[in-house]
């Protein structure tokens, strides 16, 4: 299986002022082919796919539309972890939406991904087939084994105290 790993892409930022999104559009279309021309079964985005914790709408709509390229609309696996620009709350609240499509997303260090076996892959579909607290297990189409994931959110010191990382 191939795995391609990546980071930081913190769409929405801007230069000055000055809008950066037609080429983070550019960026986010040559990232999708190097994806579909190395025959990549599983991507790793680890973190600050967004700029701020409210990002524009365009910026969120990119990070998203970017996923979900990526996901190869559920034929290639992908897991995002959330980093220290990243709102943890909008990867939970997109998680039962991107699982369809093959996409575990971790907003705290805390979170289980968003599962349901019966959706759960096939001949040429990624399958979500287990996961707990900060991993998950992935069904990848053409592998005849699956990946498992450690998948670390961006632990910082206020959710440390806030107790989002402690399990009960």
């Amino acid at each position: 299986m191939r795995v391609l790993h990546t980071s930081d892409w913190h769409l929405g930022r801007d230069l000055e002022g000055f809008s950066r999104l037609e080429e983070q559009r550019a960026f986010v279309d040559e990232l999708v082919a190097v994806a579909d021309a190395e025959g990549v079964g599983l991507v790793l985005v680890a973190g600050d796919g967004l700029q701020s914790y409210n990002p524009a709408a365009a910026a969120e709509a990119l990070f998203y539309d970017a996923l979900n390229r990526l996901s190869a609309w559920g034929r290639r696996a992908v897991v995002a972890i959330a980093g220290n620009h990243c709102s943890p709350e909008r990867f939970k609240a997109a998680s039962p939406l991107a699982r369809s499509r093959g996409l575990a997303l971790f907003g705290y260090p805390s979170d289980e991904p968003v599962l349901d076996p019966a959706e759960g892959g096939g001949a040429d579909r990624v399958g979500l087939v287990a996961g707990g607290l900060a991993w998950v297990e992935v069904a990848v189409p053409g592998c005849p084994a699956h990946a498992v994931i450690l998948a670390l959110a961006y632990p910082s010191e206020a959710r440390l105290s806030a107790g989002c990382c402690r399990t009960a």
